[in-house]
């Protein structure tokens, strides 16, 4: 993996500035518009594992605890 590739493509995949993020039992913890920065870190460590270790890494994703939007 070519790590000025790997700076390159985080690069658009930045952090907001300001966001603090609440992690727990559940994972991290916001609206999933806010969470690309996270999908693709856990992503690209999950690939980093599989090659490392030569065995299937999942990411589980889920939206079980998040409260129904209101209706407009």
């Amino acid at each position: 993996m070519d790590p000025e590739a790997v700076r390159k493509h985080s690069a658009l995949h930045a952090k907001p500035d300001g966001l603090v993020l609440q992690y727990g039992t559940a994972g991290f913890r916001t609206k999933a518009e806010r969470l690309d920065h996270v999908m693709f870190r856990m992503g690209l460590l999950a690939v980093l594992r599989s090659k490392q270790t030569k065995s299937t890494i999942g990411v589980m994703v889920t939206a079980s605890h998040n409260p129904e939007p209101p209706c407009t």
